[in-house]
């Protein structure tokens, strides 16, 4: 008797211990089991996958609103569509996800990487991208409006009022080279520091964003040869970017194509325009000088044209900028190569002028032999 009261009680104590097991194995990959098997259209909304290794997994249109993702693998997942708003996705690796459509306002992804992702019509408003890697990454016609923190809802940019009730789009310090920004809205952003580096800005609007100490080095802003007209207040020419009341103080924006862009009002103290090109861009009361110091733009190369508008009283020639006709403007980029500060043109110099130079020497020398024969040093 004695002996199978003692056999019961152990069974007892191993199933307790069993199920206490399988309780805390449920509680930490109970998300991961759903994630894998629900897929499209799951509903995990707060649930908690950090760390998890999702790599390709197909969740598009499910809904992971609040859902904790912090440093997740997700590269190459299929999230178009997904409810993302509020999730935690700090140094989540999202290279090559598809993330088209999701809507990631509010979302926290600082210092995830986005490499190659496309995020195609994504509502990105309030979204915190600091520090985050988006090259070559894909935002055409992204919405990057705001986030309201009272009512947790996207609204748009003309609803900002400076009373913190709202949150702008937080890129500062991103890495977004080679991006395509194609028509994205990204007013009242913040972008200081961030690389922009050969993007693309055409129909971007970018009205009262913060883009101090960005590099926007042989961005595409400008607008396409097709157009023509002068640019407007408030309306860039043609397919150019919007920039009115953006501050770009100590931007460096080397080669740019501002071609036709709206700059009115912008704040371009001690930006690097070197080499940019700013034919029938509208500069009216930008403003290239703060404080009262000496910190105007480097504008060494800078093209305009007669149709280039000023501040008034600013001449862009005292600066390094160069005026160039219509038929030089026409002529494009044989133009660009011989401007003061352009790389291309020393490159091309050397190339027209060394390099035909060794087969220059060799015609003459044959030249040289076939008439008074083989030439002989010495005696």
């Amino acid at each position: 008797m004695q002996h199978q009261r003692a056999e019961r009680a152990k069974w007892i104590v191993n199933a307790a211990a069993g199920v206490v097991v399988l309780a805390l194995l449920y509680q930490c990959y109970h998300a991961l089991f759903v994630a894998r098997f629900l897929g499209r259209g799951a509903q995990l909304r707060g649930v908690n996958l950090e760390a998890a290794s999702l790599g390709g997994v197909d969740l598009r249109k499910a809904d992971l609103r609040g859902a904790r993702l912090g440093a997740a693998e997700l590269s190459g997942a299929r999230l178009a569509g997904a409810d993302l708003r509020e999730a935690d996705l700090r140094e989540a690796r999202l290279a090559r996800a598809d993330l088209s459509g999701a809507r990631l306002g509010g979302a926290d992804l600082r210092s995830a990487d986005l490499t190659d992702t496309d995020l195609t019509r994504a509502d990105l408003s309030g979204t915190l991208l600091s520090r985050a890697t988006l090259e070559r990454a894909r935002l055409v016609e992204s919405r990057f409006g705001l986030w309201n923190l009272a009512q947790r809802r996207a609204e748009p940019p003309e609803a900002w009022l400076p009373d913190g009730r709202y949150r702008s789009v937080r890129l500062d310090g991103a890495n977004q080279r080679y991006a395509n920004l194609r028509g994205a809205v990204l007013a009242y952003g913040q972008l200081g520091g961030a690389d922009l580096s050969h993007a693309d800005l055409h129909r971007a609007a970018l009205p009262f964003t913060d883009l101090g100490k960005a590099i926007l080095d042989d961005v595409a802003a400008g607008c396409s040869s097709a157009c023509g007209g002068s640019a407007r207040p408030g309306a860039p020419l043609g397919d150019a970017a919007g920039l009115h009341f953006a501050f770009l103080e100590r931007a460096r924006l080397r080669g740019a194509d501002l071609n036709g862009a709206d700059l009115t009002h912008t704040k371009l103290a001690a930006a690097d325009l070197t080499g940019a090109n700013l034919q029938r861009a509208n500069l009216e009361d930008a403003v290239f000088h703060c404080c009262h110091e000496v910190n105007y733009p480097v504008m060494r190369g800078t093209r305009y044209d007669r149709r280039t508008r000023w501040p008034a009283g600013f001449d862009a020639r005292e600066y390094g900028a160069v005026q160039v006709t219509r038929q030089q403007a026409e002529a494009g980029q044989a133009q660009a190569l011989h401007l003061p500060g352009s790389r291309r043109g020393y490159l091309w110099t050397f190339a027209l002028y060394f390099i035909p130079a060794p087969i220059m020497c060799g015609a003459f020398s044959t030249a040289l032999m076939r008439v008074g024969g083989p030439v002989t040093f010495g005696s």
